[in-house]
């Protein structure tokens, strides 16, 4: 709240009411309110591994990154556009753009990189009258998409009949099986559904399917198994669709875990949640090895990825920046780099000001790619990945 510029210092008292609600009856209520002199916000500087910005220019959050297998081209998607953005990193030079049929939350190349698994999603909230009653109903519908990754043309489409949205999907290690987190509606949009999808690509059939709403979804990427993350988190047989363990968090740690990645070597999971704590757990042994806290209270986690020596894990964190007055008013988001065996913490890169929702790893380790509002940003890390 921004008080006039010829208001003092100390406590305002403000009635807050909502009349614009004609359907409802909202009472008045009063709060005090600090007032406090404005002071500018001064950002950190950009950390120098900051080596390249490409810019969407669409004003949406970039959650879907992938690098080619080769390392030579980065795919990026937001969660709005119907638009997959391709980029040539020799030249930063921007390829033929695929058109999808709606937002997107993930992406995926095949192993041998001749594919680009995209999902997408469209979302629509009805609202109107019913027996004097102002309701709303929610419809979905999308699919899983997979381009040839050279020429952006269409191979195939995996979808159901009605369509579903899909908000997330992980790609198997040998590119056999995409698990996709879907949602749809019943009973006229009265009632919302969940469900993890295990498709067979080649014979473009659900092979299984998991009854849980997961925020997030990993493949091991030694084996079949699937790790999900819903109110709890999950190990699964992608094959069979029977679930192997659930893995154990502290009993004080109730907070829904939003992002998961494997480690290249299959040993290690790690998780995430939006308050800043973070998981490892040994996967064989299915224990958690270690649990920490990233911040005090103003951080969160937003992503995971490994680096391909699976010994350094990376995540984007949201840090809200503070005022010289001490109010919280701005986003400076973080890449924070830790040992995966001990958890000691390397490295924090400090990212423009804004927000990242998402990262991965090229190929070689080398290079970052960070997904924010609207742009993608690449760090050299090859210091960080060697832990200087």
């Amino acid at each position: 709240m921004r008080a006039p510029d010829n208001v003092g210092v100390g406590n305002a008292h403000a009635t807050v009411s909502f009349d614009a609600w004609k359907e409802g009856c909202v009472g008045q209520s009063e709060v005090v309110v600090a007032v406090e002199p404005a002071t500018p916000w001064k950002p950190r500087p950009v950390s120098p591994q900051l080596k390249a910005t490409i810019d969407l220019d669409t004003g949406k959050a970039v959650w879907g990154l992938a690098f080619h297998p080769d390392g030579n081209i980065v795919a990026a998607a937001d969660s709005d556009s119907p638009v997959v953005r391709r980029w040539d990193l020799a030249q930063l030079r921007e390829q033929v753009a695929i058109q999808t049929e709606g937002g997107m939350f993930s992406l995926a190349y095949s192993p041998d990189g001749q594919t680009l698994v995209t999902s997408h999603f469209r979302h629509e909230q009805r609202r109107f009258k019913e027996n004097g009653e102002l309701v709303s109903r929610n419809e979905w519908d999308g699919g899983i998409t997979l381009w040839d990754a050279c020429s952006g043309k269409l191979n195939t489409s995996l979808r159901h009949i009605p369509g579903r949205g899909v908000c997330r999907i992980a790609l198997s290690p040998d590119g056999t099986t995409v698990a996709a987190a879907e949602v749809w509606s019943e009973d006229d949009g009265r009632v919302q559904r969940n469900q993890v999808s295990l498709w067979d690509v080649a014979a473009g059939t659900v092979r299984n399917h998991l009854s849980i709403d997961a925020s997030s979804i990993a493949f091991a990427c030694d084996s079949p198994i699937l790790a999900t993350a819903s109110d709890k988190v999950q190990l699964w047989d992608s094959t069979s669709g029977k679930e192997l363990a659930t893995l154990p968090r502290p009993k004080e740690h109730d907070y829904p875990v939003n992002s998961l990645a494997f480690a290249p070597d299959g040993q290690t999971l790690a998780g995430a949640d939006y308050r800043g704590d973070l998981y490892l757990w040994d996967v064989p042994r299915r224990t958690l090895r270690l649990s920490l806290k990233h911040g005090e209270g103003q951080h969160r986690i937003t992503g995971l990825a490994f680096a391909p020596d699976s010994r350094t894990l990376a995540g984007t964190a949201g840090v809200l920046g503070r005022s010289e007055s001490g109010a919280v008013d701005r986003l400076q988001p973080q890449v924070v780099f830790w040992d995966a065996a001990t958890g000691e913490q390397r490295t924090i890169l400090t990212a423009p000001p804004g927000s990242l929702v998402s990262l991965v790893f090229s190929p070689d380790g080398k290079t970052l790619a960070t997904g924010g509002v609207g742009v993608v940003l690449l760090w050299d890390v090859a210091d960080e990945v060697k832990g200087r």
